[in-house]
């Protein structure tokens, strides 16, 4: 292993490497989100595979299609709690959308990957962009946004999730 190698840090590499094999041993897609973390722990050993391991493990900005983005529960409140949309119906977001009054590009997600997709953290908000594009593709909009993209801020899903459905 790394610790024969008379890599210091070979030990706890192993271990992290074990725990999360084992994480993910019941579910194929979750090993193939892991993937990149897993391939960290298990190359050659070096000072450089803390930045590696840091960049994998840090939240960082992604391009989502917002087609493919899943969601973690079954059901979502008709009104925003938090955020700037605090006390509005999810409604009025899809016709700010609508208008250009909000772009997409201007809502803050968080998503996680899971079971092979990126899911999302903010319910409301994807479920506000899924109606707006379905919508804007039937033409019942006059918004200018072209792309069916948003940037969201992608947070390392490490552990295990109980599946909403």
């Amino acid at each position: 292993g790394l610790a024969d190698k008379g890599w210091e840090d070979g030990d706890e590499l192993e271990q992290m490497s074990s725990r999360l094999q084992d994480a993910t041993a019941e579910c194929q897609l979750c090993r193939q989100d892991l993937v990149p973390i897993l391939d960290i722990l298990q190359s050659s050993p070096g000072p450089e595979i803390w930045s590696k391991l840091l960049y994998e493990l840090n939240p960082r900005t992604v391009d989502v299609s917002i087609s493919d983005l899943r969601y973690l529960q079954d059901s979502i409140s008709s009104c925003f709690l938090h955020g700037p949309h605090a006390g509005q119906p999810i409604e009025q977001l899809v016709l700010d959308l609508h208008s250009g009054k909000t772009s997409p590009s201007n809502l803050a997600l968080e998503v996680v990957r899971w079971h092979g997709h990126y899911r999302t953290l903010g319910h409301r908000r994807v479920w506000a962009l899924k109606t707006w594009l379905q919508e804007a593709q039937h033409g019942a909009s006059g918004s200018a946004w072209q792309g069916t993209q948003v940037r969201a801020t992608f947070l390392p899903l490490v552990g295990k999730v109980t599946d909403a459905t």
